[in-house]
């Protein structure tokens, strides 16, 4: 335990009462539920043992370690929540998406009585050499409010006459 003497947890009675109030309440994700568990049992019981520690908080020792170091190094709401992650990179740069768009606004090439997301897709990997999924395709047209599947074929339902 001489290393992990380095790990204080050293709450506010205000942290602490906050940590209490959100615990109780149960508003946050579990994990960060857990977190908080984490930092009250070590506020409240300091001599409490990392093994008793995890037991009580339904976690395991490691997660303990790590909370008690970010907590340390970091500070109070590092402890509690995860940092941002960068997930994946877009599949379409903003001019491949605009593309698309203007595609989608012209005329349906011929043979086809409008445009499909297939037919982007195909049209966006001949033109620029970039294939991706049709899916992509899809929520590039819905994000901008686009549905050119809907733009002929829709039937007034009135007058029974098509919408252009």
């Amino acid at each position: 335990m001489g290393r992990l003497s380095l790990y204080r947890v050293r709450l506010t009675d205000t942290e602490a009462d906050s940590l209490r109030k959100n615990v109780q309440h149960g508003t946050w994700l579990a994990r960060n539920l857990i977190r908080a568990r984490i930092l009250l049992l070590s506020y409240d019981q300091p001599a409490l043992s990392q093994s008793a520690l995890a037991a009580q908080a339904g976690c395991s020792t490691a997660k303990v370690r790590r909370t008690w170091r970010r907590y340390t190094k970091d500070g109070l709401e590092a402890a509690l929540h995860d940092q941002p992650r960068p997930g994946t990179p877009h599949r379409l740069t903003p001019e491949h998406e605009a593309f698309v768009i203007a595609t989608a606004c012209t005329d349906a090439p011929s043979g086809a009585d409008h445009w499909t997301v297939s037919l982007l897709k195909q049209r966006l990997a001949t033109q620029h050499n970039k294939n991706v999924g049709e899916e992509t395709i899809r929520r590039v047209l819905l994000k901008n409010n686009l549905k050119p599947w809907l733009k002929k074929n829709v039937v007034h339902p009135q007058t029974g006459r098509p919408v252009h």
